[in-house]
């Protein structure tokens, strides 16, 4: 009899109900096969490595499904939790309705990438741009979209807390909210204009941090036009270096992508970053209590090869000028270049 027990553990999953789970496992790796960056007067610096990987595994059952993505390239191993970018549960209620819940990006800003480089908006500069609102993602959210494409829009809003190295949060120290209303006016344009605010009662419980954010892309014969802008104002805490007790940032981004052949794709962007900046007392001594402008100017271009269906070889060059003044006095201006050579592969 005691024989017949194990066995009796080994049948049981196959006689019990199996729920019908449809599973998905993607992913995006980037290699940087050759980088040389030049900074200044600096000697140019030649390396290369992995540019980024995301992975992300799905899971669907009935009206839910869920989503774990992996951030392995920009995650801090020794933070816990930030190794997830996301980690969210989502209710689809009707074709036109779907809640999430959990952790993820808000939808806000599109940041669509160069030819080499990520935009201002995600990170992307040799030199630094010192403007305060980045992708907003590893975010505690809960998230409603309303919409399809039948019926011409999105709109995504989003209640969200700004902490990402922990499971939880505490509302009453840092809490936000954000709409992104995106639209389809014609099949060749999809345009969307979103809104973002935070109340971070760690700095000022009288403080309104806040952004505008509109962007557009454009599809003619065999272009893709791409647009975006977004002011922002944001106060930082007085405890970090490089924080500010006051910021106005504008950033603007236009390019496009033309398909050449079958086999073949040009890239083309320009960019630019204006920071008004106030910064606290706790900044290094160059910028410490002191008043910044800065303005960055960053041009790419590159040709994207297309060697199998999911995998790319490109190459580019990029530019970037930076000038500043602080508290009225104008500071050397900067300048950086780099060449890259990348193979990007989508599974």
């Amino acid at each position: 009899m005691l024989k017949l027990i194990p066995l009796f553990f080994l049948i049981l999953p196959l006689i019990r109900p199996t729920l019908a789970v449809d599973t998905k496992f993607s992913g995006f790796i980037a290699v940087d096969l050759m980088k040389a960056v030049k900074e200044n007067q600096a000697d140019a610096q030649f390396n290369n490595g992995i540019g980024a990987i995301d992975l992300k595994f799905s899971a669907f059952y009935e009206k839910f499904s869920s989503k774990i993505k992996l951030d392995l390239d920009d995650s801090s191993l020794d933070t816990p939790y930030n190794i997830f970018e996301e980690a969210s549960v989502v209710y689809t209620h009707s074709p036109q309705i779907k809640l999430e819940m959990g952790k993820g990006k808000v939808s806000f800003s599109k940041q669509i990438r160069g030819a080499i480089e990520a935009s201002y908006l995600d990170g992307g500069s040799l030199l630094g741009t010192n403007h305060s609102w980045y992708d907003v993602d590893n975010k505690n959210l809960i998230e409603l979209t309303f919409g399809s494409k039948e019926l011409g829009f999105f709109n995504h809003f989003t209640i969200y807390s700004d902490k990402y190295e922990s499971k939880s949060s505490d509302l009453r120290l840092r809490r936000g909210i954000a709409n992104n209303f995106e639209f389809f006016p014609r099949t060749d344009l999809t345009a969307a204009v979103a809104a973002i605010y935070l109340q971070d009662n760690t700095v000022d419980a009288n403080e309104r941090n806040w952004a505008l954010d509109f962007n557009a892309q454009y599809n003619w014969m065999d272009f893709e036009f791409f647009f975006e802008y977004q002011y922002g104002t944001l106060k930082t805490d007085a405890e970090v270096y490089h924080g500010a007790i006051d910021a106005k940032d504008h950033i603007i981004q236009l390019g496009f992508e033309q398909k050449y052949d079958e086999l073949i794709n040009f890239l083309f962007e320009v960019e630019t970053a204006i920071v008004d900046k106030q910064c606290n007392n706790r900044d290094s001594e160059k910028f410490k209590n002191k008043h910044l402008e800065q303005t960055v100017n960053k041009i790419e271009a590159g040709t994207k090869f297309k060697m199998e269906k999911n995998i790319f070889f490109t190459v580019g060059a990029l530019y970037e000028h930076a000038s500043q003044e602080i508290e009225d006095v104008v500071q050397p201006r900067q300048n950086a270049y780099q060449l890259a050579t990348t193979l990007s592969y989508w599974f």
